[in-house]
């Protein structure tokens, strides 16, 4: 597989990150249902916000060709960053996920952190899958923007 690399999104990428937050296939594990206009706009606006060196929601390409969203966030401990990564529905089972993942674990790394963590539906086999892939493992089940969640964490 040809080398990822990351790029900070841009307001003129809107339209990209809207399809794949409007598709309902995409968001079924993330939001629970497709976003509406309204909804795709404010999680724009925070994929956009300014983080600390090295971290933010990143536009993911493989040459010039866009594979998906990947995201390294600060949490409240300084020393640990939440991953995530969305992918369109047509690059699922390629391994997109996995490089994706490996990619927001490398970065983090590179700056310093010494915990990663991520949260998913725990319905969501395919991502538990790329995650523990990746090393993490179930750190605690909870509620997460009021839906069922299951944190995993990897310590670096």
């Amino acid at each position: 597989m040809e080398a990822l690399r990351l790029e900070p999104w841009r307001p003129e990428d809107y339209s990209i990150y809207a399809a794949m937050a409007a598709d309902g296939r995409v968001m079924a594990y993330i939001s629970g249902h497709a976003l509406n206009d309204e909804e795709i706009r404010v999680k724009y606006d925070n994929v956009l916000e300014k983080y600390p060196h090295g971290m933010g929601h990143f536009m993911v390409y493989q040459g010039d060709r866009f594979i998906g969203y990947g995201k390294l966030t600060p949490m409240e401990d300084p020393g640990v960053g939440e991953v995530g990564y969305m992918l369109p529905p047509e690059l699922w089972g390629q391994g997109y996920g996995n490089a994706i993942a490996a990619l927001m674990v490398a970065q983090a790394r590179a700056i310093g952190l010494h915990t990663t963590a991520a949260v998913i539906d725990p319905a969501n086999i395919a991502s538990r899958r790329v995650l523990e892939k990746q090393g993490f493992t179930t750190h605690s089940p909870e509620l997460y923007h009021s839906r069922e969640s299951e944190w995993l964490q990897l310590v670096l």
